[in-house]
């Protein structure tokens, strides 16, 4: 089964990079999309963009990868097939974002591979906290 999600904003399909930015108030259907294809209930997401882009994601047969594969579906259209360890970051990252109210990172990046070279997905989120000062992180790591 596919699902589909539509994107508030235009998904951005670089040479190197596409990027997707999911808004505060998309946390959660996001979040659910996601673990429902990390537990299999689904075979692949598609997520729609407004200037007509589509992203289809998926998981990786194979459960070592470190990257994500990525291939060209149409112009202006990816498959990205998610590592298992990549999904599951992101589904982490949704999770603590949909029950904040706030993603605890600008972004989260995704290496991926196409054709034999680098391309990476990059998700922004809408709301996220701020980043930390120094003294903020020297204390985080003292903890």
């Amino acid at each position: 089964m596919n699902r589909f999600l539509a994107s508030d904003d235009e998904i951005i399909f670089g040479q190197r990079e596409t990027v997707v930015e999911i808004m505060q108030e998309r946390f959660g259907v996001w979040t659910l999309e996601i673990s429902l294809l990390l537990h299999g209930l689904v075979e692949s997401i598609t997520v729609r963009s407004p200037n007509g882009g589509a992203l289809l994601l998926s998981l990786l047969e194979d459960k070592r990868p470190k990257r994500s594969a990525v291939s060209r579906i149409g112009t202006n259209k990816l498959r990205i097939e998610l590592s298992r360890t990549q999904a599951e970051y992101l589904q982490a990252v949704l999770l603590r974002a949909y029950r904040d109210g706030m993603a605890d990172v600008e972004h989260v990046h995704i290496e991926g591979e196409l054709a034999g070279t680098t391309h990476d997905l990059t998700v922004f989120f809408g709301a996220s906290r701020p980043p930390l000062s120094a003294e903020e992180a020297a204390k985080a790591l003292q903890d």
